[in-house]
Parts: structure tokens; C-alpha cells; sequence
């Protein structure tokens, strides 16, 4: 049972961490480039630091 508690406390911190906000804006847009214009104005609303993104894309 103690097995089964740590592995759903692992889960929700996992969860709960945003590691992609931390990386550079200059990652991100590599990152974005090379997905579907669609796709790069939807993740607009994930992140207000996300919001212009596309724009540079």
C-alpha cells in the first residue's frame, strides 16, 4: 500500500510542474515553427507569455 501512495504523489507532482514555460523563448519558437500554423495559434491560449508566439511563427 505505501508502494501505491508514492507513485500517486509522484503522478501529481509531475502534474503539476510546467517545465516547458522554463525553457527560452528562442527553444520555444523552434519548437512551434515546426508545427502546423493551427496548431501554433491554439497553444496562443496556454500562456500569456505564449499569446504572441504565433505571430513570430
Amino acid at each position: 500500500m505505501e508502494q501505491c501512495s508514492d507513485e500517486s504523489s509522484r503522478k501529481r507532482s509531475v502534474v503539476g510542474e510546467d517545465r516547458i514555460s522554463e525553457l527560452p523563448e528562442p527553444l520555444i519558437l523552434q519548437i512551434l515553427s515546426s508545427l502546423p500554423t493551427k496548431d501554433v495559434v491554439a497553444t496562443s491560449v496556454l500562456s500569456k507569455r505564449w499569446g504572441s508566439f504565433w505571430k513570430v511563427v
